[in-house]
């Protein structure tokens, strides 16, 4: 089965003090994910629903590890995802103009498990500990 990848704009949102950006005021938890290993995802257990009216989701992730890359993003019901890959530790920005309809967010550590050697003893740090939150 072929993935669909939908190309979009991210609105990436700097934390300026006294810029005058309105910023979004409810914060929801997308999602938690804790010792995330290499090529693991997690998803959101709680469906979102983008209605004609609210098409654009903003997000912030923050991680421990924060050299390790990081996928996170939206997937639709017929399969579409709209991803934003991250490397740092945080990031911040806005999905815009989705079309109507149900997604599930997910977070999928996006390091190689071939890096690790065999002889290496402690593969978990290349683990990743977050939270990814939204708002609409």
């Amino acid at each position: 089965m072929m993935k669909k990848i939908a190309v979009l704009t991210l609105a990436l949102s700097l934390s300026m003090v006294g810029c005058g950006e309105k910023r979004p005021e409810t914060w929801m938890e997308g999602v938690t994910f804790v010792n995330l290993a290499p090529k693991e995802e997690v998803s959101r257990s709680e469906e979102i629903i983008l209605t004609e009216d609210k098409t654009d989701l903003s997000f912030s992730v923050d991680y421990a590890h924060s050299g390790l890359k990081l996928k996170l993003g939206l997937r639709a019901a017929d399969g579409t995802e709209y991803v934003q890959e991250v490397v740092g530790g945080h990031a911040s920005g806005t999905f815009e103009n989705l079309p109507a309809g149900t997604y599930v967010m997910f977070v999928q550590n996006m390091e190689e498990d071939e890096i690790y050697s065999s002889w290496q003893d402690n593969p978990e740090v290349y683990n990743v500990t977050g939270v990814l939150n939204f708002t609409l």
